[in-house]
This record gives C-alpha cells, sequence and structure tokens, in this order.
C-alpha cells in the first residue's frame, strides 16, 4: 500500500511539473548545432516525438525527454520498461509478448 502512494504521489508530482517544464525554451547551444545541422561530426536529428497522448501534441524533443527522465528517476524504472527497443523488438520481446525472461 506505501509503494503504491509513493508511486501515485511520485506520477503527480511529475504531471504537476509538466507545465513548468514546457513553458521554458529548450536549452542548448545557438546556431545548427542544436537543431542536428551541424557539420562533420554531427549527431544525426533525432525525430520528434509521435503518439504523445498524455503531453500536448506540440511538444518538442528537448521538452519531452526530460519528462520521461523525471519519470524514469520517480518510478525507479529504465526506458524500456515502458518502450521496446529496437534489440527488444528484433528478439520478439515487447509489451504484447509479456516480460522479458529472466
Amino acid at each position: 500500500m506505501t509503494r503504491q502512494a509513493f508511486g501515485a504521489g511520485a506520477l503527480a508530482l511529475v504531471i504537476l511539473a509538466v507545465p513548468a517544464v514546457s513553458a521554458q525554451a529548450p536549452q542548448g547551444r545557438a546556431g545548427g548545432a542544436a537543431q542536428g545541422r551541424g557539420g562533420r561530426g554531427a549527431a544525426p536529428a533525432l525525430p520528434e516525438p509521435t503518439n504523445l497522448q498524455i503531453l500536448p501534441k506540440d511538444m518538442t524533443r528537448q521538452q519531452v525527454v526530460p519528462i520521461m527522465q523525471g519519470f524514469n528517476a520517480a518510478l525507479g524504472v529504465a526506458c524500456n520498461y515502458c518502450h521496446v527497443t529496437a534489440q527488444d523488438a528484433a528478439a520478439g520481446r515487447g509489451r504484447a509478448a509479456g516480460p522479458a525472461p529472466a
């Protein structure tokens, strides 16, 4: 019961923090490199989030990632607790397939 109350409280805290985080401008270096358009050696631009069901549909990756990291910290889990990785998908493991073997 205490674990559920803690989880609900942590989730409520994160949800209340969403408006404050989404109101802030994305941080990063000025210029094209911050947008994934840098010169040699720049990391490829990651796609913007899709299928946002709780968060506003127009949020950018720079706004969504810190919120998701807050979920991870509050719940004590990693990204692959909710999201299927490419490695899991290739091995046939996913949310529909049930938990990964131990």
